[in-house]
């Protein structure tokens, strides 16, 4: 059983149906943080998703993603968000057409001590979190 995250990085499509399952069933725990009822209640947002509150917990807490799934914003600017970090992680090098690298764009985006350090596996795990978050998002914003 893989990790959703690990699925994603492998081009896999993970539906919500499918999140949902693992984060119940499956033994993930260990690298996901058990959200208390109480603290979903208070953090929650009329936007928020529990699913998506707790995709956020994987990922840095110093990213724009995380900042407007725990803030107000809408599922449509968290799904746009996640897909320009996304990219941005996806190729370190490209111009993101605003004469910026996607390195120089994840600093702005809140990534600036975590790229110091990082791992190629930890590169590999956040790609996966935000292609979760991303399809997540984009649903939910549909509804």
């Amino acid at each position: 059983c893989y990790p959703p995250s690990e699925l994603c990085a492998m081009g896999k499509k993970v539906s919500y149906n499918d999140l949902i399952f693992y984060l119940r069933d499956c033994n993930y725990r260990k690298k996901l943080t058990i959200i208390n009822p109480i603290r979903v209640f208070f953090i929650m947002n009329s936007q928020s998703n529990p699913i998506l509150i707790e995709l956020s917990e994987q990922l840095l807490e110093t990213s724009t993603t995380f900042k407007y799934i725990q803030g107000s914003e809408s599922y449509s600017q968290v799904a746009t968000q996640a897909q320009e970090e996304f990219l941005c992680l996806s190729d370190f090098d490209a111009d993101r057409g605003n004469g910026l690298s996607g390195r120089d764009q994840l600093a702005q985006y809140g990534y600036e001590n975590w790229l110091k350090d990082m791992e190629e596996e930890d590169r590999l795990y956040l790609i996966g979190t935000l292609r979760l978050v991303i399809d997540l998002a984009e649903e939910l914003a549909e509804e």
